[in-house]
């Protein structure tokens, strides 16, 4: 079969077009933007494709018509939520599901789209190349088990709010379909191939620039820190949003730069081996374990080649690269506790132990979900509650060829596997295993490409979804013997200024997204700013950089000469309330007094916390950006409790609760209408909270946010307040809570003691809900917590959550006692709680209000005997009032 339309008019530009798009989909790698060009493409190649027929305009104004629905919606959600769509935009790996009709619309464009170029692409090629034939094949073969595979998932096991995230996942493998079978059509010549990997390498260029500047700054996006200021652990992400798939994508680059050797030119030979070397060095500074394992082993395949051919100088090249790379698999990374190098290759196993935990929790779920696996995007892996603090789910094993398969099935895997032979197998025989001594650099460098890319596979997860399009058209390329065919003349769009854009893009980007000088203080200003300008709060950093910057935003913001000072080394020094402070862990150098002063701090929230131990004011919040820490100095209305803690609640109208209230956790509703109205009536013995807030129940998406109504103190002390909202609409899932102005959590500071001998029991305030410790259900068991003698405090709000571990049948009713003390000799009986169904969620924390008017040295919580064989709990946190 052949093409039923002439490429020669259209074929230089759209050859260009993908060419930049390429280099674009690299250097910088915003995935709504490249996958919505690679879909233009792809259509425009389709288009011009079919017979100049009614068919064909049919087509195209199907094709209009769905994209104008896809790209409304888009720009619609663009305009009304504008941060949060950018941030879902670059970080949701598997698409931004938006509406169900628009989602569907851009998945029946990319039916038509990709099952057309499939066909066409197999019919054309099956008798000229089979090999070209089986590939293309196998790529029909993907895309049409995946439609089968979202259809079934739809009809059969899809909740209806999951089916714009599966439609939009299935849009997105779409686009790998298109990057994988767009050179089919487009590659004609040697000139054509060698114009593709030109672009990929300058792409791959422009990060490995961006990452040596990084580095070279100090703008790091991962630090762990260690109690030996020297073994700290950096990494930088290059325009990414993670460091792995920066270095993924030098990695892979570095073998396409190989392909662009010259056989009989010794300036391209030293020019192309400067650029390896370059970022050879670039992976080895800021690369992973797996990453260096899979450079390893592409060098390999290097040196295997380059014996065959007795290339001698390409063959040391590789074995200088493999040496250099050894050392980088078995690196440790440092842990807040010193370790032993006689412990060494114990700590190795166990830093990666959680990672195999993701892999073997895949492994069970896939008798269940061999063949279509659970919807794409939808993947939910359950987890042991040990690992992860605490969490019981997360998206990924963490093994791409695993995910597939329980995400599609099977034969989803099957078919990329094939593409991925068959490009290999041809990449091989061109460079192995052909005859002769003319080493075919391209196929030899494609072929290491793609081992590369397989090995690094087995430890990556999903996460890296734009590096798989990418990979799949490199495959294309070393699968394709072009023919003698003149190379087209360079359109405009190849001229310097194309490659200028993009590398002036990148830099831009990676300069706005700089995670640790400007997206911490435009984040900060974002959410913090007009506290600080409404209530004269200060603002510190431990960074001279982020200074300016954060003085500048403030003054956009609406403040009067805004002042930021830096946080100065001094313990007598530090402010004492109503202070903001941006702590940058990279920044540790600069505060020794601090950490010799006040220690380090062992035990961190989810790891998200300064390295010092911090004064017991001083809140650590949460933020979006991956380093900075915001730190807040006083009291904050931070935590929240469930209304009825704190008082009689009374429904007036516009919704139902559903169900029964549970003590400590929130009562949800379901609006009926968008009119809410409750009445409370405080409790007068009990502390009241700064305000009270309507929230929706927290799902994996969505815009709709929560409202709050602040509390004043003539309400507080009349004992009615009265909360109304028209903001939600029907059938939302909301609970009214009351949040308490506090100090941050107190129990890591106490001396913890309790009598079990088989496990610490300071797990109970080590601040990881994956810890934990364990008891006899049917024994009492007593925890104490002992404060200094010139640190009291006065606990009005405490929270626990209850152990839920995996294969553990543990108890599901609590009852106890919390009693304070001065002197730990004479207590008095504070709360009581009796057959208490605990959290099991990290994330929601059953939380209590008690009644406390002293500040107290010792706090005593006595669990009561109950039914069953165990009890457990992960974390009990208490948090001081006024």
């Amino acid at each position: 079969m052949k093409l039923l339309v002439n490429f020669s008019d259209l074929r230089a530009p759209l050859l260009s077009a993908l060419a930049f798009i390429l280099c674009g989909a690299i250097a910088l790698p915003l995935l709504p933007i490249w996958e919505g060009a690679i879909r233009l493409v792809a259509a425009m190649v389709l288009l011009a494709a079919l017979p100049p027929s009614a068919m064909r305009k049919s087509v195209c104004v199907v094709f209009a018509l769905l994209g104008t629905i896809s790209l409304g919606a888009w720009g619609s959600n663009l305009v009304q939520h504008p941060f949060a769509h950018i941030i879902h935009a670059l970080t949701d790996v598997y698409g931004q599901p938006l509406t169900v009709f628009s989602d569907s619309a851009l998945l029946l464009f990319d039916m038509m789209c990709a099952t057309g170029l499939c066909c066409i692409a197999t019919g054309m090629n099956w008798q000229r190349d089979r090999l070209v034939g089986m590939y293309t094949g196998s790529a029909l073969v993907f895309w049409i088990w995946t439609l089968f595979a979202l259809g079934v998932n739809l009809l059969f096991r899809g909740e209806q709010s999951h089916f714009a995230q599966m439609i939009t996942g299935a849009s997105g493998w779409a686009t790998w379909v298109y990057w994988a079978v767009l050179p089919v059509f487009l590659v004609r010549s040697e000139a054509d191939v060698r114009r593709l990997l030109v672009w990929a390498g300058a792409g791959g260029l422009i990060t490995g620039c961006i990452v040596a500047i990084q580095w070279i700054v100090g703008d790091f996006s991962y630090v762990l820190d260690a109690p030996d200021l020297t073994n700290y652990f950096y990494r930088v992400r290059g325009t990414s949003y993670y460091h792995a798939p920066a270095t993924y994508a030098l990695v892979l680059i570095s073998g396409v730069m190989l392909a662009l050797v010259q056989k009989n030119s010794s300036k391209s030979k030293w020019q192309i081996g400067l650029a390896v070397a370059f970022l050879v060095g670039l992976i080895f500074i800021n690369g992973t374990r797996a990453l260096s394992l899979a450079l390893l082993l592409g060098s390999f395949v290097v040196c295997i080649g380059a014996l065959r051919q007795r290339n001698y100088m390409l063959l040391l090249s590789a074995v200088l690269v493999m040496s250099f790379m050894s050392s980088g698999i078995f690196y440790l990374k440092p842990a807040n506790v010193a370790v032993e190098s006689a412990e060494a290759v114990q700590s190795f196993v166990q830093a990666n132990s959680d990672r195999a935990l993701l892999a073997m929790s895949g492994l069970k779920l896939l008798p269940s979900l061999l063949w279509t696996g659970s919807g794409i995007g939808l993947l939910e892996l359950p987890l042991s509650g040990t690992v992860f603090n605490g969490a019981r789910c997360t998206y990924s094993t963490h093994v791409l060829y695993l995910d597939i398969i329980l995400m599609a099935g099977v034969p989803a895997l099957l078919a990329l596997l094939a593409m991925c032979f068959i490009a290999a197998w041809r990449a091989a025989t061109d460079s192995i295993l052909a005859k002769g001594r003319d080493t075919n650099y391209r196929a030899l460098a494609l072929l290491a490409v793609l081992v590369m890319f397989s090995v690094g596979c087995l430890f990556l997860p999903q996460e890296r979804n734009y590096l798989i399009g990418v990979t799949f058209l490199i495959a294309s390329l070393a699968l394709l013997r072009p023919g003698k065919e003149p190379a087209v003349k360079q359109p405009a769009l190849q001229h310097g200024w194309a490659l200028g854009m993009i590398a002036f893009g990148a830099v831009g980007w990676a300069f706005v997204t700089s995670p640790a000088f400007v997206f911490p203080a435009v984040e900060f200003v974002a959410k913090h700013g007009a506290s600080v300008i409404d209530n004269d709060e200060q603002v510190m950093t431990t960074d001279p950089v982020m200074k300016p910057i954060l003085q500048a935003l403030l003054n956009l913001r609406g403040a009067t000469d805004a002042k930021v000072l830096l946080l100065p080394d001094n313990v007598n020094a530090l402010p004492k309330d109503n202070t903001w402070v941006l702590w940058s862990p990279a920044r540790d150098f600069a505060y020794l007094q601090l950490r010799n002063k006040l220690g380090y701090q062992v035990y961190r929230q989810g790891g998200d916390a300064p390295s010092v131990r911090l004064p017991h004011n001083w809140w650590v919040l949460d933020s979006s950006q991956p380093i900075v820490d915001t730190l807040y100095v006083g009291m904050q209305p931070i935590i929240s409790v469930p209304i009825q803690e704190l008082g009689k609640v009374e429904l007036v109208e516009g919704a139902k609760p559903l169900g029964e209230y549970i003590e400590g956790l929130p009562l949800l509703y379901a609006t009926e209408d968008q009119e809410l109205y409750w009445k409370v009536q405080f409790n007068e013995c009990v502390p009241h909270p700064f305000a009270l807030s309507i929230e929706p129940e927290k799902e994996k998406k969505g815009y709709v946010k929560g409202i709050s109504q602040a509390i004043s103190d003539n309400s507080a002390h009349t004992s009615i307040v009265s909360i109304a909202s028209k903001d939600f609409p029907p059938n939302t899932k909301v609970a009214l809570t009351g949040q308490m102005e506090t100090w941050p959590n107190r129990a890591p500071s106490a001396a913890v003691k309790g009598r079990i001998d088989t496990m610490p029991v300071w797990r109970l305030a080590d601040m990881d809900y994956g810890s934990g410790i364990t008891w006899d259900a049917e024994d009492n068991f007593s925890v104490l917590f002992a404060f200094s003698s010139d640190d009291m405090p006065r606990i009005g709000v405490y929270r626990m959550v209850a152990m839920n571990r995996m294969g553990v049948a543990l108890g599901t009713e609590y009852s106890w006692v919390v009693e304070g003390s001065t002197d730990g000799d004479v207590w008095k009986k504070i709360d009581s709680r009796s057959n208490v169904m605990l959290s099991h969620d990290p994330s929601k924390p059953s939380a209590f209000v008690m009644q406390n008017e002293d500040s107290l040295r010792y706090y005593r919580i006595t669990f009561l005997a109950s039914k069953g064989e165990l009890n457990g709990i992960s974390e009990i946190e208490l948090y001081p009032v006024q």
